[in-house]
């Protein structure tokens, strides 16, 4: 299973199609409303919560295998989104992929 944050988003939508359609089983996670309706796009599970909220973020990185974080742009807690969820992962030992557009450095661990 691969996690997507922000998968509600343009960018997130995208990425959930893409990991889809080359078989891969994505549960989409996102705090904007509709996020459950990527399951009638193919993903395995839809997960609505917050990335600022730590018991989300473990609830959304346990059982998954990989993660890919799409970070919202512009925000100004950003930043604290991307550690949050590469901490969570890392704690579970799951693998992260990690989109910024703001200049905040992205992190990674493979």
């Amino acid at each position: 299973m691969i996690l997507v944050t922000a998968a509600n988003g343009r960018t997130g939508r995208n990425v959930v199609r893409a990991l889809v359609g080359a078989g891969h089983p994505v549960r989409a996670f996102d705090i904007a409303a509709g996020v459950e309706q990527l399951v009638d796009e193919g993903a395995t599970e839809a997960r609505f919560g917050d990335l600022l909220e730590p018991a989300d973020v473990g609830r959304a990185v346990d059982g998954v295998e990989s993660v890919v974080h799409i970070g919202p742009p512009m925000h100004p807690r950003e930043a604290e989104m991307g550690h949050a969820v590469v901490s969570a992962a890392g704690r579970a030992g799951v693998a992260t992929s990690c989109s910024s557009r703001s200049p905040t450095p992205n992190s990674s661990r493979s």
